[in-house]
């Protein structure tokens, strides 16, 4: 989501020039405990590019802070169904390459889109009400300060939420280096048909995923990207 950066006391002139950024959350379960994550960023497109590097962040912050003790090998993703930057066969692509390039394994299980709200609704609650800076880094590094120093406060080892920062520049990099060769590939390969009934993506090879019309169905549809 995007939320309009704005300064206290700006000048009238300030309503016409004003920047925002976007703000995108994560709700993690391992076991019996639960983290909150936010990513804030100057990118402002909805695309699989920006969930592709989310899910860098991600699985770094796993790996950090859940080490062998936890047993974490696989991933289980749940997310709304919204076809920009989730639900599309760009997206289940990466996923089928979810193991090579994250060394986890990862399925993806899709909710009806704009039904109900989540935790992720309320990481974000917390954290937009302290938009009053005037660019997407300031607004990082003040949220980011203000979590630990509630934590601190409060006797907790951990903050509320985990927040990071995840720079434009930073994307064009990993779309340059990592996903146009692969979205080139994919435009001559054989596309998931009726992919917005499917709600339930299991990769079982490198090019090769098990798509479901809800997590119980008993019926699978396999698909290749050949």
């Amino acid at each position: 989501m995007n939320f309009t950066l704005i300064r206290q006391r700006e000048v009238q002139q300030g309503f016409f020039s004003q920047r925002q950024v976007t703000l995108f959350t994560i709700h993690l379960t391992v076991g019996r405990e639960q983290r909150n994550v936010a990513i804030i960023s100057d990118y402002m497109e909805h695309i699989t590019s920006f969930v592709y590097c989310a899910q860098q962040i991600l699985v770094r912050f796993i790996k950090k802070n859940f080490p062998l003790t936890h047993s974490v090998n696989s991933i289980l993703l749940f997310s709304d169904g919204a076809s920009g930057h989730f639900k599309n066969n760009v997206n289940i692509c990466n996923l089928i390459h979810h193991k090579i390039d994250f060394e986890l394994v990862a399925s993806w299980t899709f909710t009806s889109t704009g039904h109900g709200k989540s935790a992720g609704n309320g990481i974000g609650a917390t954290l937009s009400k302290n938009i009053l800076l005037s660019i997407a880094k300031d607004f990082f590094e003040f949220s980011q300060k203000q979590q630990l120093e509630i934590a601190k406060k409060s006797n907790r080892d951990n903050p509320a939420v985990d927040v990071f920062n995840l720079e434009a520049d930073e994307i064009e990099k990993v779309k340059n280096n990592i996903l146009n060769s692969r979205f080139e590939k994919l435009q001559a390969l054989h596309k998931i048909q009726g992919i917005r009934g499917l709600h339930e993506f299991q990769p079982i090879s490198d090019t090769t995923v098990q798509c479901r019309s809800t997590s119980l169905s008993t019926k699978i549809k396999t698909h290749s990207f050949k």
